[in-house]
């Protein structure tokens, strides 16, 4: 599969010949469930490999906030059916704040690990495959 790239007004989705569908939140962002289910999830089906479930790395470095309902969006049918693993990759104490509160309290269906670069990102992604 070819790199493909969709620039939204919260980010860029995107995806390479891994299969790794990769968002990367600018930072400042605060997430919130209108940008997760208007924007990030109709680029997510666009991007995907039909019949397989998503490895998912979402840069949340610089991220300052997310939303309650954002949060729990993550665990909802539409995103769990689709979801093999996901990575977060954080960069501080705020990022990696919210991380650990949606990967401790939220527990989605699916594995996830929180890391501090891209690559490790991408290597623990390609090991859930």
């Amino acid at each position: 599969m070819a790199a493909r790239r969709i620039v939204l007004d919260c980010g860029v989705v995107s995806t390479g010949d891994d299969g790794i569908i990769t968002v990367a939140l600018p930072p400042g962002t605060r997430v919130t469930l209108e940008m997760l289910r208007d924007e990030i999830m109709p680029a997510r089906r666009a991007l995907r490999r039909q019949g397989e479930r998503d490895l998912l790395l979402v840069d949340m470095r610089g991220v300052r906030a997310a939303d309650r309902d954002a949060r729990e969006y993550g665990r909802c049918d539409e995103v769990v059916a689709i979801t093999q693993a996901l990575a977060l990759v954080v960069d501080g104490p705020v990022s990696a704040l919210i991380a650990r509160f949606f990967a401790g309290i939220n527990r989605p269906d699916h594995p996830v690990t929180i890391v501090a670069s891209m690559e490790r990102a991408r290597s623990w992604l390609l090991s859930q495959r």
